[in-house]
Formats: structure tokens, C-alpha cells, sequence
């Protein structure tokens, strides 16, 4: 299934093997998000009133793997690299 933008080429797709691409005509994974012009590839955001938990995200790396890893991080190709940037 692919999603075309007048224009622009495929903007989305589910290849043959269930991977989907945002950006990306060739996904290698489950969800491959590519960006080359915000500078975000995921700008994810919640807004909740009242009592209880928040979660702006949630990864988790569950099963009975060698080792499970909930977040990699990799940053490079600038002259100031931040795996991570916290901001509270």
C-alpha cells in the first residue's frame, strides 16, 4: 500500500513484508521514520488535565531475547553530538 503526494513521491508505504515508511520508500523495519528537512522525525506530545500519569513516551523492549535494549540512541554527523538532551 502506498500513499502519494502530488509531487512528491511516496510519503507512505506498507511494503510486502508489513514494514511501513513515513519518508522512506524502502523500509528495513517495523516503522522507519525518514526526515531531511525539520530536524524532527517524531514530534510526539501529550496534554492531559487532571489526576493520575502523563507519558510523552514509552518504549519497551519486551521477550526472551539474548539482551533487550529499550532505547539506543545514536547521534552524529555535526560538530556537537547530544545522544540524549534532557530538558525538565
Amino acid at each position: 500500500m502506498t500513499l502519494q503526494v502530488a509531487g512528491s513521491g511516496s510519503k507512505f508505504i506498507v511494503n510486502a513484508s508489513g514494514y511501513v515508511g513515513i519518508n522512506d520508500s524502502t523500509p528495513s523495519y517495523t516503522l522507519q521514520i525518514s526526515d531531511t528537512t525539520s530536524g524532527r522525525a517524531i514530534h510526539a506530545v501529550t496534554t492531559k488535565a487532571g489526576t493520575g500519569t502523563s507519558y510523552g513516551g514509552v518504549l519497551a523492549a519486551e521477550g526472551a531475547s539474548t539482551q533487550n535494549v529499550g532505547l539506543y540512541v545514536n547521534s552524529q554527523g555535526a560538530a556537537t553530538n547530544y545522544g540524549i538532551l534532557v530538558n525538565s
